[in-house]
């Protein structure tokens, strides 16, 4: 199990690759990180930066919002 300074920094890194690319499809994202958290996870961590304002998700592209 991730500490929540672990999952932090994982929620950072996602917002990191998906503002420098603009946006990304979700199933790319996870498929990179499938091997450090589970699916459960990774749906709160996209929701969380969603909830934020960070992100926007459409039709499973995750978009940068600036």
């Amino acid at each position: 199990m991730k500490t929540k300074q672990e999952l932090l920094k994982i929620a950072l890194a996602i917002y990191d690759a998906i503002s420098e690319l603009g946006s990304a499809p979700s199933g790319t994202i996870y498929a990179a990180l499938m091997n450090q958290i589970d699916l459960q996870t990774y749906q709160d961590l996209i929701q969380m930066l969603k909830d934020i304002g960070k992100i926007k998700e459409v039709n499973h592209l995750l978009i940068a919002v600036r």
